[in-house]
């Protein structure tokens, strides 16, 4: 499923305008992008949790060159699901 059949899904179940679906799910995920960007978490209890990590730097070998090369420390995004997401699947 892809975003525009996410908003016609969710405006037929609704019965609200695409238009107002439309949004109501851009400034979700927009806010889900100042989550991050601000090193916040954002967690809907049963469904999901997203929050920040920080990967500490280490060192590598390139695999061409054979050197050794610092990989700098960086944050990253991480994504939780919470226990309603998990037993749909099963």
């Amino acid at each position: 499923m892809n975003k525009k059949e996410l908003i016609r899904n969710i405006s037929i179940s609704t019965k609200i305008s695409k238009k107002t679906v439309t949004q109501v799910i851009d400034a979700l995920l927009k806010e889900m992008e100042n989550v991050v960007k601000s090193n916040s978490s954002l967690s809907i209890v049963g469904y999901f949790t997203l929050s920040v990590k920080e990967r500490k730097a280490r060192t590598a070998i390139n695999p061409k060159t054979k050197q050794k090369i610092t990989i700098p420390a960086r944050k990253y995004p991480t994504f939780k699901v919470g226990n309603k997401l998990k037993s749909a699947v099963k």
